[in-house]
């Protein structure tokens, strides 16, 4: 991890990303001059994100503040940490490096037509009490009733579960 001075800013950046792409950065120092930003983090996959706003891949806390946009357009972009059996040794070689790979894009969808019609029914009715409960979590529905970008988050939901969206 490296730690990225921001003159004038409220915090530093906490960067996981070795190669963050310049416009991505220039996002967010700007995010760490607004006067509610507490930490800002760039993960592994940072990458410039819309005109305005937070980069893809930046995680930014804020106090007594809400940012809808703040969680990034590609929220988490395929990002996760998982413990395994294998050994950093056993993937050094670039061949199982990309052996790996292939398998990942092989098993994970991706795209825009994310699920088949038939498999969102099946994720919408085998999982809709947790879906309910993330709903209910994070105050969609009060959102929803003032501005909703979204249509259907159910359905949304359901079609994104299990794959790495369209980013």
């Amino acid at each position: 991890m490296e730690v990225i001075k921001v003159e004038n800013g409220q915090c530093d950046i906490n960067s996981y990303c070795p190669d963050v792409e310049g416009e991505a950065l220039s996002q967010m120092k700007e995010m760490c001059l607004l006067p509610f930003t507490r930490y800002a983090a760039l993960m592994p996959d940072a990458h410039t994100g819309q005109k305005k706003g937070l980069p893809i891949g930046g995680v930014l806390a804020t106090k007594d503040v809400i940012l809808p946009t703040g969680c990034g357009i590609d929220l988490g972009c395929g990002m996760g940490v998982i413990r395994t059996s294998i050994h950093k040794s056993e993937i050094e070689d670039v061949n199982v490096q990309k052996k790996l790979h292939h398998s990942f894009e092989r098993s994970i969808p991706t795209g825009f037509m994310h699920n088949s019609e038939k498999r969102i029914d099946e994720i919408e009715v085998g999982s809709a009490h947790k879906i309910d409960e993330i709903i209910k979590k994070s105050k969609i529905e009060d959102f929803e009733k003032v501005h909703n970008p979204v249509g259907n988050y159910r359905k949304e939901f359901a079609s994104q579960c299990s794959t790495l969206g369209g980013g």
